[in-house]
């Protein structure tokens, strides 16, 4: 199966895709900046940069089965 991740490098989203590609899934996942992206990487994952506050690409989520959503925006008055 394959599965999207968003905020796939925060504490929840990166032990998800750790148990989902153990399990023989395709995970690929959402990060915030390059640096998060070069994280991901790092760890053998595939992903995209979707700022929190701006669209998605429209070619993000082809061939995607499922899409689990565990991005949260942290930054100064985020609640509002």
């Amino acid at each position: 199966m394959n599965i999207f991740i968003t905020g796939i490098n925060g504490f929840i989203g990166s032990h998800l895709a750790t148990s989902l590609r153990s399990a023989n899934h395709i995970v690929t996942g959402s990060v915030t900046s390059a640096i998060k992206l070069e994280l991901l990487k790092g760890k053998g994952l595939a992903g995209i940069i979707a700022p929190l506050n701006a669209p998605c690409p429209s070619d993000a989520f082809t061939k995607i089965d499922v899409i689990i959503h565990c991005a949260h925006d942290i930054t100064k008055n985020s609640r509002k």
